[in-house]
């Protein structure tokens, strides 16, 4: 069984990697967005 440490840091690493998942779609989806409409 896992103590409660390792889920807190497999959701800690998760939340992580979904933020900056986010971060990078969005400074991808910025300039694809500018390119679009301007």
């Amino acid at each position: 069984m896992l103590s409660d440490n390792d889920n807190d840091s497999i959701w800690t690493d998760f939340v992580c990697r979904t933020c900056a998942l986010a971060i990078f779609m969005i400074g991808v989806a910025i300039p694809v967005a500018f390119k679009l409409f301007l």
